[in-house]
């Protein structure tokens, strides 16, 4: 992701651009692959508070917009099940969210701002 909130999406093998998205308003501060060998999906984290989770079929869809965070989105970790993600904020919280459906779980208080989350391989423990 990019400082001007575009994320471009290359195929490794062919060296080309499959597709480019502004995917936020402004700077991009992490992203992920969806951890799945049968799709083509990615999160994007931005300076502009949001979060987006990006489907990569035959063209490229934004499925979820994550907007409940009032400060900066710096993280974003995958679930082993795949469809959760957890993310981490400037604004104190980390929240927890069902991808594909489109919900917040849960939504929690840190005692600082958070820099990197992650969901250990087994999805019982989670760092922040």
């Amino acid at each position: 992701g990019g400082v001007d909130g575009k994320a471009v999406l290359f195929d490794a093998e062919t060296d080309k651009i499959i597709t480019s998205v502004e995917a936020n308003h402004k700077r991009i501060n992490d992203v992920e692959f969806y951890p799945s060998e049968d799709l083509v999906a990615f999160v994007t984290c931005g300076a502009d508070n949001t979060a987006s989770f990006w489907i990569h079929n035959e063209g490229i869809k934004e499925k979820y917009r994550i907007l409940n965070h009032t400060n900066q989105i710096t993280s974003v970790s995958f679930h082993p099940l795949k469809e959760y993600a957890l993310v981490g904020s400037k604004d104190n919280y980390w929240s927890f969210h069902n991808l594909f459906k489109g919900i917040c779980l849960t939504k929690q208080k840190s005692e600082a701002e958070i820099n990197t989350v992650k969901i250990h391989p087994d999805g019982k423990y989670i760092i922040i």
